[in-house]
């Protein structure tokens, strides 16, 4: 079963189930060096991400070379035709999820960003300065799709997580442990390569399909956007959205002042160990949970919410439709990583 929160009540962002076993490899243990570059590069690609969550354009000047820096203008272009790149980039580093590659021999080494939420994937690779600082390289973007199937089309322009009635919370977890491990299964695999990382996979290479790529990840970030919007800012188009718009910020007062056990008074559909979880979340954590998903339906509403300082967790919210009223009906609190490290206990079994 599933480990919905660590007992001590304390999660490691996702980056450390990828970053560590590199840095505990007899390898690394018998090179100083290579021990010291593996943590500088961890530490950049992680500060590169908390810096561009405030103002991309600073964090690539700070950690990226101009080569790297011309690859987000095309980015921006392309992904971001009606929304301002700094809030897109925003949302995007602040609810993405970090992993990492091998070292290769070109002495660059593979950093993935994937956002769940949006099922996009922004591949980097980072190489040692020579002053024991790591640079980014390279960047590249594509769509979930093209990293599971190992860049062979067709991609689909929809969120995996979205493409069957699982319930949402757990199909979300699912998607990104799949892909997650689909990264892992090309970037740590100790592929060889001559001149370039895109070698790793050959479509990496080819501008139709990366122009297509562009084209779909554009779509699923707009879709996330918009759902955005959708719960905070637009007009409610019918009865239930308007009953699920009015509801919402309720709840999410009452979570900000720490109200959970009052909340789960309400939410009577909460399982008993997903109860206990919750109760054991500090209170004053409540407060840095923002909304990432808004699903309306007509008899039931999926609210998703992000933990703001570590995107590992994240929490889902079922409303329900009573008469011209919504209310409450469950809360499910889980982690990506334990949906991740369950898939790689058992990469056969279903989660």
């Amino acid at each position: 079963m599933l480990r919905y929160f660590r007992d001590s009540g304390i999660l490691c962002s996702l980056f450390l189930i990828s970053i560590l076993p590199l840095c505990g490899s007899s390898a690394f243990a018998a090179d100083d060096k290579a021990v010291a570059e593996t943590i500088a590069l961890g530490q950049a690609a992680l500060c590169f991400r908390l810096d561009a969550q405030d103002d991309y354009m600073a964090a690539l000047k700070k950690y990226a070379n101009e080569g790297a820096q011309k690859h987000f203008q095309v980015f921006d272009a392309a992904l971001w035709p009606a929304t301002d790149p700094v809030k897109g980039w925003s949302f995007f580093f602040n609810t993405s999820l970090v992993c990492f590659g091998k070292k290769l021999p070109t002495g660059q080494t593979p950093v993935g960003f994937y956002n769940p939420w949006s099922d996009v994937f922004l591949l980097t690779v980072w190489r040692d300065d020579g002053a024991g600082h790591a640079v980014m390289t390279g960047a590249e973007v594509v769509m979930g799709d093209f990293i599971r199937k190992k860049g062979e089309p067709p991609f689909q322009t929809s969120r995996l997580w979205m493409r069957n009635d699982k319930y949402r919370p757990v199909a979300v977890g699912t998607s990104a442990a799949e892909s997650l491990m689909a990264f892992d299964r090309i970037f740590r695999s100790g592929a060889a390569v001559k001149e370039s990382w895109r070698e790793i996979i050959p479509n990496l290479k080819d501008n139709k399909i990366l122009e297509a790529n562009y084209y779909g990840a554009g779509v699923l970030l707009a879709g996330t956007i918009r759902e955005l919007v959708d719960a905070t800012v637009a007009a409610p188009a019918d009865d239930a959205s308007k009953a699920y718009r009015a509801k919402l910020p309720r709840v999410l007062r009452q979570m900000n002042s720490g109200e959970i056990s009052e909340l789960l008074k309400e939410a009577s559909g909460t399982l008993p160990e997903m109860q206990a979880a919750l109760l054991k979340m500090p209170a004053k954590e409540w407060k840095v949970f923002r909304v990432t998903s808004f699903l309306p339906g007509k008899n039931k509403c999926m609210v998703m919410l992000g933990k703001g300082n570590d995107p590992d967790l994240y929490l889902g919210l079922l409303l329900s439709l009573s008469g011209k009223e919504a209310k409450l009906e469950r809360m499910d609190l889980l982690s990506f990583r334990s949906f991740y490290e369950e898939l790689a206990k058992n990469p056969q079994g279903a989660l």
